[in-house]
């Protein structure tokens, strides 16, 4: 048996001959466990879709940057507690962007 007779599965990875018994060695594979489960895995939602993308739009770079020159001024340039920022975040919130969430863990 040769390398030309294996084929790689590509839901699960696996590797099996297709020698003998061809379309029937490809079924048999579809029955094993391990192509189940990861067939299985595939059709589930994956827990990266519950997160937001790595990649941000413009309001969200411009948001993040806010935050930061904001976190920058409140604590190291006035020396405000970190404590102050959740009283403050809210004020911002309130008064000038609802997605604003700077609070004193997220300065720290």
């Amino acid at each position: 048996m040769g390398q030309e007779d294996k084929v790689e599965c590509t839901v699960c990875g696996g590797i099996f001959s297709i020698d003998h018994g061809g379309k029937s060695n490809i079924n048999q594979h579809i029955k094993t466990n391990r192509h189940k489960l990861t067939s299985d895995a595939e059709k589930s939602q994956k827990v990266s879709d519950f997160f937001n993308t790595k990649s941000f739009n413009e309001n969200q770079n411009n948001l993040s940057a806010d935050e930061g020159v904001f976190a920058y001024y409140h604590i190291c340039k006035h020396n405000h507690s970190i404590r102050s920022m959740d009283c403050t975040s809210q004020l911002v919130r309130k008064l000038f962007n609802k997605k604003f969430s700077y609070g004193k863990t997220k300065t720290a």
